[in-house]
């Protein structure tokens, strides 16, 4: 009989299998103004499934070895689902990566998405909260393949928006 764990890792790996990674978007809003500066992108799994929060996503890929490919994954549902929704180039886009899979190339599959957003968007890759803090201000992250308006449609969070202000990294505040 299978239990909860394996049908967890199963259902894991045909999530990732299948790409099946989905993005919901947060506001950055300047409070002075309450305009929005910029989105950070959030990963999901399957709403209403075990795997939907981010925790039990990467949980599940640190447990089978495919933390990297979890994370390229995020990043192309981010920029697929921003680029879908006719975001403001001129607006920056936050993705969270994880520090294992900065010197892991882009699948194969995901480049062409991965590649066309960092042309479009103005694409800041900065850390997830378990690792180290890399180089990711704007004009410091090396292309993803080498080593290492409004909301329109994009998916709302329920979190509350966050200030548009990075003390740890100034340079990246928006202007």
């Amino acid at each position: 009989m299978a239990t909860a764990q394996s049908v967890t890792e199963l259902a894991f790996h045909e999530l990732l299998d299948t790409r099946a990674v989905r993005a919901v978007f947060q506001p950055l809003v300047d409070l002075d103004s309450g305009d929005v500066v910029a989105y950070e992108a959030l990963a999901r799994g399957p709403a209403g499934s075990p795997l939907e929060p981010p925790a039990a996503l990467f949980e599940a890929a640190y447990g089978s070895v495919r933390v990297a490919e979890l994370d390229w994954a995020c990043r192309a549902a981010a920029f697929a689902a921003a680029a879908g929704a006719g975001l403001d180039p001129s607006l920056r886009l936050f993705v969270n990566c994880e520090p294992v899979s900065l010197g892991v190339p882009c699948p194969d599959d995901l480049w062409p998405v991965v590649d066309a957003a960092e042309r479009r968007l103005r694409v800041v890759s900065w850390r997830s909260p378990s690792g180290p803090w890399p180089a990711t201000r704007p004009g410091c992250w090396p292309r993803s393949r080498g080593p290492g308006r409004s909301a329109g449609g994009l998916p709302w969070t329920t979190s509350a928006p966050r200030r548009a202000a990075w003390p740890c990294c100034p340079s990246s505040t928006p202007t």
